[in-house]
């Protein structure tokens, strides 16, 4: 799932590798390449504003480490404009949140610039690139920042993600997107890890009679696949809370997930944060 983060008074919005953003003329939305290749952006519909586009153009791309998140980020986003500018950066903190003893799906294998090179790789072995249908060699030339995953990121299989892990990577993680110099972010991330952010900074700013989507919703259920969601951010100094979240481009939760979260004993021991850190 994509999570798109817009703090509301940041810095100015500048590159993260030193280079000015360019001037951007007509807000765009991602849609389909007509040969069901690259993920191209055109202007939106009349009426589409913040929540559905927002400042999707400016923002600086992070996504998880672990190979499906890449290659998604890939495929979603090499043209963006920021990606195409200055590249996007793998953050260990955005990797899925291991909730069971030897579960391999959020298990890291490789390291440093072996992550891209392998998302590609399976990328050129998929069967619509093989019968020439879809041109991967773009994606080589995507700079990635990988200096946040040079050493072993993941958790081991013989272990799980416990409170104090969470917490730290959840501040980790947040502090990334604070101290960023983009305004927007774009976070190519998973669904329990949604899941614990939302558990760990929704707080009181959250005006639920006015939002959408429950904090109950939002704590407990599972976003769909390539699901993506708009979170608004609210901090000052090292304080920092979810204050609006709305689904974009026509995403929901996923709907096997209609039982809870919570009935999984792991998710139970995870304390509720009503309010800033």
């Amino acid at each position: 799932p994509f999570a798109t983060f817009a703090p509301p008074n940041p810095a100015p919005s500048t590159n993260p590798f030193q280079t000015p953003l360019p001037q951007l003329q007509t807000p765009t939305a991602p849609r389909q390449h007509p040969g069901g290749g690259a993920n191209i952006f055109s202007p939106p519909p009349a009426g589409a504003g913040r929540g559905d586009v927002g400042d999707f153009l400016e923002a600086a791309v992070y996504a998880s480490p672990l190979t499906r998140a890449v290659q998604t980020a890939l495929l979603a986003l090499h043209d963006h404009p920021s990606v195409a500018k200055w590249g996007m950066k793998l953050l260990q903190s955005a990797r899925e949140v291991k909730a069971n003893l030897g579960g391999l799906d959020s298990v890291g294998k490789y390291t440093g610039a072996r992550i891209h090179e392998k998302a590609v790789e399976m990328i050129k072995g998929s069967t619509v690139v093989r019968a020439g249908e879809y041109d991967a060699a773009p994606l080589e030339r995507v700079g990635m920042d990988s200096r946040d995953v040079t050493n072993d990121w993941w958790t081991s299989e013989r272990d799980m993600d416990s409170e104090a892990d969470l917490e730290e990577r959840m501040r980790d993680f947040m502090a990334s997107v604070m101290l960023g110099p983009a305004r927007t972010v774009i976070v190519v991330g998973h669904s329990l890890f949604l899941v614990a952010l939302c558990r760990r900074f929704l707080g009181t700013g959250y005006l639920e009679h006015e939002a959408v989507l429950s904090k109950s919703d939002l704590r407990e259920k599972k976003m769909s696949n390539a699901g993506c969601m708009c979170l608004d951010l609210k901090y000052s100094d090292y304080e920092v809370e979810i204050t609006r979240a709305n689904f974009m481009f026509g995403s929901e939760f996923k709907a096997e997930t209609r039982k809870r979260v919570r009935r999984n004993r792991y998710w139970k021991s995870m304390p509720l944060r009503d309010g800033a850190i």
